[in-house]
């Protein structure tokens, strides 16, 4: 009975979530008002979603970095700030990176990072000559993002649960929207590429947010 209640209520927190970014997609271009409030508050649920449990050091590292997640939301409202919400974003891709590598602390499928970091590789590649100034920013993003998405593959591989697979999938998706990020505002923007930025990033952080409050149960029950 209280699994059921639990998972019906991460449906409806998920449902609000969607129904925010949906109102933040459609008024980007036409409200900055209602795209900023939307925006702050799709994130924020998405952390109050987490926050639910924080019984593990996993998960409330998870919600610290959900919270930088929000800053470099807000920071990015305003492009004059591109590189604070760089590092705010930098220093959510190290606090997951720093949770996943103090939980799961195998050395086993240490071949995955090659598999990422080369991965990484190919997109700076692609993004080098218009880099200018912020080449070695970027460049530092991409190997943190990379590492933390090869951490997360790892912890999948080697402990296969609802919160490692959720985990995965959210860090694929951070990967996917910051690619599309990164290749927008540095090499060509697409006519629909800040639809599939925005939509991607909150999968991405749904994901990870839901690792956490996956039936509101606490994460050893999970494992």
């Amino acid at each position: 009975m209280i699994l059921s209640f639990a998972h019906n209520k991460n449906k409806v927190v998920l449902l609000c979530i969607g129904i925010l970014a949906l109102t933040a997609i459609i008024f980007e271009s036409y409200n900055t008002l209602i795209y900023g409030i939307s925006k702050g508050l799709t994130t924020s649920i998405v952390i109050l979603m987490a926050v639910k449990n924080s019984s593990s050091l996993l998960n409330k590292i998870i919600v610290a970095g959900l919270l930088f997640c929000l800053f470099g939301d807000l920071l990015l409202l305003n492009q004059d700030y591109f590189v604070f919400g760089l590092i705010s974003f930098f220093l959510a891709h190290a606090l997951f990176l720093i949770g996943l590598l103090r939980h799961y602390n195998s050395k086993q499928k240490l071949w995955i990072y090659f598999i990422f970091w080369s991965l990484g590789a190919i997109i700076f590649y692609g993004l080098y000559p218009n880099l200018k100034a912020l080449t070695y920013p970027v460049l530092a993003y991409v190997f943190i993002i990379s590492s933390m998405s090869a951490q997360a593959a790892r912890a999948y591989i080697l402990k296969r649960n609802n919160k490692t697979a959720l985990l995965f999938a959210g860090a694929l998706f951070f990967m996917l929207s910051d690619t599309v990020l990164a290749y927008s505002k540095f090499v060509h923007t697409y006519k629909f590429s800040s639809v599939l930025i925005l939509s991607t990033y909150w999968i991405a952080i749904s994901l990870i947010g839901l690792s956490n409050s996956y039936l509101n149960q606490p994460y050893e029950n999970q494992s």
